[in-house]
């Protein structure tokens, strides 16, 4: 079994990614501001899938206590997040400010789709700072403790 990010984690991420994608192809503030916003994310988002996320798959095994796949992949990528937890809340500090703008264009426009959009990035990233990443650091010192 290979180590991946857990499939309803990468879906959010993909719906989150196509989702933006979209608003991008708005005309005006709307599409800006998305853009604007998408510049941030790319780039946050291909680290989280690097070398954040992943290690979330091992939780399961660890929990059934089970071997999970690649413990010592799980261990490099978890000693990695944790020296860059500072740069990855930095990073979503950012991003929170371009989706409080996108939601402040789509008020401005009068779509509530792309406020509701903007209210759910804000969301994720509360819930990777919150749960995953931390749940992520837990699994990793499990398997160093090992």
């Amino acid at each position: 079994m290979k180590l991946a990010i857990p499939g309803s984690v990468k879906a959010e991420h993909d719906d989150l990614h196509h989702e933006l994608r979209l608003a991008t192809e708005v005309e005006g503030p709307i599409g800006e501001a998305a853009r604007r916003l998408a510049g941030l994310m790319h780039p946050h988002f291909a680290r989280e899938e690097d070398y954040a996320l992943p290690p979330l798959a091992a939780l399961l095994p660890i929990a059934q206590d089970m071997q999970p796949p690649e413990p010592e992949k799980v261990i490099a990528m978890t000693a990695k997040l944790k020296a860059t937890l500072s740069v990855m809340f930095a990073e979503h500090r950012v991003i929170a400010d371009a989706a409080r703008a996108l939601a402040d264009a789509a008020k401005e426009a009068g779509r509530p789709e792309y406020v509701d959009f903007a209210q759910r990035i804000l969301l994720h990233a509360r819930m990777e700072e919150e749960i995953l990443y931390p749940a992520a650091i837990i699994a990793g010192e499990i398997l160093r403790r090992k």
